[in-house]
């Protein structure tokens, strides 16, 4: 029996071994009273960041976590332990250092009340979760197939497959789980295959092969298998695990690899070291189709058998060891084939790895990159020749094509090279050929020998547009046959057109006696179309150099002759720059201005204005500029210490030299170029004439009238003879009273600068016709249309109108009959007036003629003189016609544009 004390003995030593089970353990322990630790362990501690209990103990529990998970907790747990008394659930701690960390924690209230708390700490499991996703997530999304298999179950089916799977097979997940993968194999898998990997899965084993398995919509494809047993912890295997490639890419580039080593360009042999000699152990049909060897010739000798010299030369020093030691880098091998052609190569030998000393040589045939590289080399060589001639300014041009044609012919091989002319008849397909320029020494073509262009191949050359090119004559249709055959007898011929300008200035050619063993290749081709622009180009810069000469020439010489006249001039000559000041003055401006040239250069244009018209002179250039020419008349400007002088100007815009008359607006404009004449000596005349006009005509009309005065006092009182008199003193008063007041009229009228505009003469003559009837009592005056009639003129014509009508009335006897005929004929509009009187006297008629009055005709012709003054100043024309008896005079005005 155990007694009381041993009992309480082996209760305090179970209770002591409980407490250093739970201290020891994984898991936090704590105890709880209203909400308060009354007991923690040390791991509790730990695992919330504490240093030891007393930090908890009387503490609440929510000093271990923040403030929302501590709502969080007190909203699903508190309500659980009431209910059940138990909670159990995910929560995250925080230490005092502000960090957190996952738990489980688990809630039991007791009987006495208390609340038992455990905690443990997820992080690693958390981590362990993680990366076991991770894995999962790569796993489930590489590109190479993963495939699981469970051998416990029957068939061994696919339990899982990655995303790789479904890339590669073309089947769902949901296809294929569930299947073996017997499925993805097809009538092309091989046998073998197959048993190699179910003897694997028998034997519990790994494997890796590559088979041929098929997708879903049954294409095929090679896969690189690769299949592991999984085992449980008694070394039972619970899954296989398959790891698919596609290689499919790989197996069909070795395969290509394989084909075109055997049949492809490259050359490929094997070779064995034998004494240091590369014995050939092997090749390929490359090389023995390529050089022309059989087999047998080939296999166990020597690589130098094939080399040329030079490379036999640089394989025997060191390049064989350094290729079986593995330096050997790409280089280039010239061979040799059975017919002694050499053939270029890039060669490249790696030792072999089959346990052979020897290498793996493998040539890929160059020669006609070579070829061509060598055509390249020696094409530049000729352009940096041709460059070097062209640019040659120590030499003519004459020299220049001799060499050129030596070069070309260098190139080409051909013996004979020409430069032609060719000038063609017009209006016809005959012309002769002459030879400008030749290398070599054909006896028919020598510089500056003609022929006719129908026996020369030149005709062919222009014919084609292109260039000509002929290797063997005889293999041309009917080329045997042609003249230019019988003529030259070239076999071989390459030319261009050589085109000067925008016309054809004739051909550049090369050819031989003999045929060319290959055709004429690109490069050839390409020089003869160079040669022949550069020859063109060369001529017609030489040509339009002559011309441009000459241009000049005649432009240096018209330049002279004007500036020459310029200065000769007595009108003063300027020119102005888009800023309104003066780039040049002539010398008469010295003495126009009375002023030195120097005064005026590079000064604003109103220099030359009068303060009276400094604005009309600002306001004319300013129309130039817009394109206008603009004239100034009688215009006062300042000159020297002597007052001012009056010019006429005219100012026109300078356009651009480049620009087209066509094209010409206002933002070609360059400038103005301005004339004055001095006016100065006829304005005084003019307004002295108008002075002395007034004064005489004021005078005249002041004796007239004290004239008529006294004959009025006198009438009266004659009779007879003397009445007659004195009625023919009235007469004369009467007349120069009429010409004076037609003098007036006409001044102030011929001052008008009015444009001429439509008039209606019918209303005109019509209105001027009632004036003379009313004036002379006598007089019958007839208009003869009434329909309208318009001529080009202004108001000036009224006075003309009255003064011939007024003088037909006054001189047409007693009872005088007018008549006025207006019609329209050929764009005029003429007006005939008719009298019945004794006609227009011979001295009258010769003021027509004339071209300015004399003290003869003065008096009685004056008032004609004048009409003729005004019809001529509106463009018209005043005409004497027969009309007997009587007088006839017709003016003919031009009818407006509108009317046709």
């Amino acid at each position: 029996m155990i007694d009381g004390s041993d009992q309480e003995y082996n209760d305090r030593q179970q209770l002591e071994l409980f407490q250093q089970a739970v201290e020891q353990a994984a898991d936090g322990v704590a105890i709880l009273e209203n909400e308060t630790y009354v007991y923690i362990d040390q791991t509790h501690v730990d695992m919330y960041g504490f240093e030891n209990k007393d930090q908890l103990l009387g503490s609440s529990w929510r000093r271990l976590y923040d403030d929302a998970e501590v709502e969080r907790i007190e909203a699903e747990a508190f309500p659980k332990l009431a209910q059940t008394g138990h909670w159990r659930g995910k929560v995250t701690g925080s230490r005092p250092d502000g960090s957190t960390f996952p738990a489980e924690l688990s809630l039991s209230v007791v009987d006495d009340g208390r609340l038992v708390c455990t905690v443990r700490d997820q992080t690693e499991t958390e981590a362990r979760k993680r990366e076991l996703e991770l894995k999962e997530r790569a796993i489930n999304e590489a590109t190479v197939g993963i495939q699981i298999t469970d051998p416990t179950q029957a068939h061994n089916p696919l339990t899982y497959v990655n995303s790789g799977f479904e890339q590669i097979t073309g089947y769902t997940k949901e296809e294929a789980i569930g299947r073996n993968p017997r499925f993805l194999n097809g009538k092309d898998t091989d046998p073998g295959n197959l048993t190699e990997i179910r003897e694997a899965i028998e034997n519990e084993r790994s494997i890796s092969l590559e088979l041929q398995n098929y997708r879903k919509d049954g294409t095929p494809y090679w896969n690189r298998l690769s299949v592991t047993p999984v085992t449980d912890g008694s070394g039972t295997v619970t899954n296989f695990i398959g790891i698919q490639q596609d290689v499919t890419e790989r197996r069909e580039r070795s395969q290509w690899l394989e084909e075109f080593l055997n049949s492809g360009p490259l050359m490929f042999a094997k070779t064995r070291e034998v004494d240091g000699a590369a014995i050939i152990e092997s090749c390929n049909d490359g090389l023995i189709d390529r050089l022309g060897y059989d087999q047998e010739d080939l296999i166990g000798t020597d690589l130098r058998h094939i080399y040329s010299e030079e490379s036999a030369s640089e394989l025997q020093e060191r390049g064989y060891i350094r290729a079986l030691e593995g330096g050997f880098e790409t280089t280039e091998r010239c061979l040799v084939t059975a017919a002694n052609e050499q053939v270029d190569t890039l060669l490249r030998a790696v030792p072999r790895r089959d346990g052979t000393i020897g290498t793996n040589a493998l040539f890929i045939d160059i020669t006609e990159s070579k070829t061509r590289e060598r055509k390249i080399k020696k094409y530049v060589a000729l352009l940096e020749r041709i460059h070097e001639v062209t640019t040659n300014t120590d030499i003519s041009f004459e020299e220049k094509i001799t060499e050129l044609l030596e070069a070309g012919s260098e190139y080409l091989s051909l013996p004979h090279g020409f430069l032609t002319h060719v000038e063609m008849e017009r209006e016809s397909s005959f012309g002769t050929q002459t030879i400008v320029e030749a290398a070599g020494s054909h006896e028919f073509l020598k510089p500056g020998t003609s022929h006719a262009l129908s026996r020369s191949y030149c005709r062919r050359t222009i014919d084609k547009g292109e260039p000509l090119l002929i290797s063997d004559a005889s293999t041309v249709d009917q080329r045997k046959t042609d003249p230019e055959y019988d003529s030259y007898g070239f076999e071989t011929y390459i030319g261009g057109t050589v085109i000067a300008g925008e016309g054809t200035y004739g051909t550049l050619y090369f050819a031989a006696n003999e045929p060319r063993e290959v055709p004429f290749d690109v490069f050839e081709e390409s020089f003869i179309s160079v040669l022949s622009r550069w020859v063109g180009y060369e001529i017609h810069r030489r040509e339009t150099g002559v011309k441009l000469r000459h241009r000049q020439d005649q432009i240096r010489e018209q330049r002279q002759i004007n500036r020459a006249v310029t200065d000769v001039s007595f009108d003063l000559h300027f020119r102005i720059d888009l800023n309104g000041r003066l780039s040049y003055i002539s010398p008469a401006a010295a003495q126009v201005l009375d002023r030195p040239i120097a005064n005026y250069a590079d000064r604003p244009i109103d220099i030359f204005s009068h303060s009276e018209t400094t604005e009309d002179v600002q306001k004319a250039y300013e129309r130039v500029l817009t394109g206008e020419t603009v004239e100034l008349t009688a215009l006062p400007i300042e000159r020297g210490t002597a007052g001012r002088v009056f010019v006429d100007l005219r100012l026109t815009p300078i356009y651009d030299h480049d620009t087209v008359d066509d094209d010409r607006s206002p933002e070609n404009i360059i400038g103005a170029q301005g004339v004055a004449r001095d006016v100065s000596g006829r304005h005084r005349r003019e307004q002295m004439i108008r002075v002395l006009n007034r004064v005489l005509r004021h005078n005249l009309r002041n004796e007239i009238n004290v004239i008529d005065g006294y004959l009025k006092l006198l009438q009266p009182q004659l009779t007879g003879e003397n009445a007659v008199y004195a009625r023919r003193i009235t007469d004369a008063t009467d007349r120069l009273a009429s010409l004076g007041e037609t003098a007036r009229k006409l001044e102030s009228d011929l001052d008008m600068t009015q444009a001429f505009e439509p008039e209606d003469v019918v209303g005109m003559v019509t209105r001027v016709a009632e004036q003379v009837v009313e004036r002379h009592q006598n007089v019958l005056v007839f208009v003869d249309t009434t329909d309208p009639i318009s001529a080009q003129c202004d108001s000036r014509l009224e006075p003309a109108l009255w003064e011939l009508l007024d003088n037909a009335a006054r001189y047409g006897g007693d009872e005088p009959t007018i008549r006025v005929k207006i019609s329209s004929v050929d764009g005029c509009v003429n007006i005939r007036i008719l009298d019945d009187g004794p006609g227009l006297p011979d001295e009258e008629r010769r003021i027509l003629s004339m071209n300015h009055e004399t003290p003869l005709e003065h008096s009685d012709g004056f008032g004609l003189w004048l009409v003729q003054w005004i019809v001529e100043s509106l463009g018209g024309e005043l005409n004497v016609l027969e009309n007997r008896p009587g007088a006839c005079l017709e003016i003919r005005l031009q009818r407006p544009e509108a009317d046709g």
